[in-house]
């Protein structure tokens, strides 16, 4: 006799044997107990939690004569041909492989046949959500008005991907995630059933791997009792799925805490080189953290085993506000693993980041840092802190101007040297400079002086230096500078004061003399008319000259003529 798979040896056969789905089945048990039946259901939920195995029980609950109290009987021969999904009133169809309208069309046109043998006639579509639009716009009719004697049962690991238009017509049933203990009190009772000594340590490895799938779960034990026969340990389950073991972790966690980045990668070097999975071994990681972290803010134990004894350790070690860092640290990094790949890259940089998060400082003691105005240092840190800096505005040009020639003195005549002890060089304090006065200063500076100073400006503020393009100082008169622009747009934007405080402090750095600057537009000349002004004041000439250091000799306009 073939061997039959845990998973389809023990799947559930009434409602009774569904494990973590308790008011689903109680919902549908009383639906069938009191005749209150809608025209569609929709089971969602993820893989393993028994979504499949609930419509067939339920279609057993809705045909089979025997019922009693909304439970099948699971013996009579319309319950075997369910269970065996060759009934001829019970039609399974896989959403994946018939998903198109013809499919639809041909339920639909069947839809009105009569039961052959029982009361309904019943339509279980698995993973409904693979279906077509077009499909689905062909089953809405039928849906939302079949016949007396129809039923329809849809089951889905992606709800989202069902339109509203079916989903509003059905009752819908969200099947949770089974919890751990749910899954390892199912496994120690087929355990039992089987004769096998499996070690719980064992079977919560396996619940935990399962995520949640009851499925999964049994997937997984007959593959560990495949490898580790009828005696089955936790360490022979770490060996048979491929999980890291205890010391893998171990050599990774306990660097952690020491701060010994070399046995770190060291560590990391050992357990890739075993063949460990990065995004596996960042998974077990990141279990270990959490077992810490909720251990630190419940002080209640979420770890067994190994598990257990490296999360103590990082519970005692470090802090709440650590660990939740470290955390973060470890999820980025497997996020990153699966978007950019280099997974080895990514995790030695997310450990090396969480040893060195020591350093950082908490939102408590920045709190108390400020409100203590800088002074004082916090225990246990080792970078510098400097007291909060005043806001500071836009950065001028900061270009200093020429010192003046300073005249040399006659040297005075040499004094005897006296021998003397040498003592250490003192720097002498440097003055602050000093502008110079808006008295001395004139109209005529400032002009000679524009050209270089627009280029300067050029360099860093391009936005305001396009404003200044073919401006002309005007007229200079107690300390009130008039600059000529090419247009009101100009003024405008240039007259703003954030825009003409940078200006004046730019001016001020490289012309040594603080001003108020205004702005006007320059008239617009007539057509037809040739400016007056004068050659060695023209914009383009003056540019010319300040980057080339030159001195205007003749000026000669050798454009196209026009004849009239």
């Amino acid at each position: 006799m073939s061997y039959e798979p845990l998973t389809l040896k023990y799947r559930p056969r009434r409602f009774a044997d569904l494990v973590g789905q308790e008011a689903v089945a109680t919902t549908l048990r009383n639906a069938v107990k009191s005749g209150r039946l809608a025209n569609a259901f929709l089971f969602c939920g993820s893989r393993g939690t028994g979504k499949t195995s609930t419509a067939r029980i339920f279609a057993k609950a809705l045909e089979c004569p025997e019922s009693k109290d909304g439970e099948p009987c699971a013996e009579c021969d319309i319950c075997r041909a369910i269970a065996r999904g060759d009934d001829i009133d019970v039609i399974e169809i896989d959403g994946a492989s018939n998903r198109g309208i013809d499919e639809i069309r041909q339920i639909r046109d069947n839809a009105g046949y009569a039961p052959a043998r029982a009361r309904f006639k019943l339509y279980i579509i698995d993973e409904v959500h693979m279906l077509t639009i077009q499909a689905f716009n062909a089953l809405l009719k039928t849906l939302e008005e079949p016949p007396a004697h129809v039923k329809f049962l849809f089951a889905t690991t992606e709800a989202s991907a069902v339109p509203e238009t079916i989903t509003s017509r059905c009752q819908r049933f969200e099947f949770l995630r089974i919890p751990v203990a749910a899954i390892v009190g199912r496994l120690e009772y087929i355990c039992a059933q089987e004769g096998l000594s499996v070690e719980t340590a064992a079977l919560h490895l396996i619940a935990t791997k399962c995520e949640g799938g009851l499925r999964d779960a049994l997937s997984l034990l007959d593959q560990a009792v495949a490898y580790a026969g009828a005696t089955l340990t936790a360490e022979d389950a770490r060996r048979a799925l491929g999980l890291v073991g205890r010391e893998v972790c171990g050599d990774i966690v306990r660097p952690l805490l020491a701060k010994d980045a070399g046995a770190l990668l060291q560590g990391l070097d050992q357990a890739l080189e075993r063949g460990r999975d990065v995004e596996e071994l960042i998974d077990d990681l990141v279990e270990i953290l959490r077992a810490a972290m909720v251990a630190s803010a419940t002080e209640q134990e979420h770890a067994s085993g190994a598990q257990r004894e490296l999360a103590d350790a990082l519970q005692h070690a470090w802090s709440l506000q650590r660990l939740m860092l470290a955390l973060r640290l470890l999820l980025n990094a497997r996020r990153e693993v699966r978007l950019a790949g280099m997974g080895r890259i990514q995790l030695e940089l997310a450990l090396l980041k969480v040893m060195h998060s020591e350093s950082l400082m908490s939102a408590e003691e920045l709190r108390a840092l400020l409100a203590a105005g800088g002074q004082g240092a916090a225990p246990a840190r080792t970078f510098e802190r400097r007291p909060p800096a005043p806001p500071v505005r836009a950065q001028p040009i900061t270009i200093a101007p020429a010192p003046a020639p300073v005249q040399q003195a006659a040297a005075p005549v040499a004094a005897p040297v006296v021998a003397a002890p040498v003592a250490a060089p003192v720097a002498a304090p440097v003055a602050a400079p000093v502008p110079r006065s808006a008295g001395a200063f004139s109209l005529e500076t400032v002009q000679a002086g524009w050209p270089k100073f627009l280029s300067l400006l050029g360099e860093q503020k391009k936005r305001l230096a396009g404003f200044l393009d073919g401006s002309e100082p005007a007229s200079f008169v107690q300390g009130l500078l008039l600059v000529r622009l090419r247009s009101e747009f100009a003024c405008t934007s240039l007259g703003e004061k954030a825009q003409r405080d940078v200006l004046e402090e730019s001016f001020l750095g490289v012309f040594g003399t603080s001003v108020s600057m205004r702005f006007e537009a320059l008239a617009a000349a007539p057509a037809g008319t040739v400016s007056a002004q004068p050659p060695d004041r023209d914009p383009g000439a003056m540019k010319l000259m300040s980057a080339f250091d030159g001195t205007l000799v003749h000026k000669s306009d050798n454009g196209p003529q026009v004849k009239e």
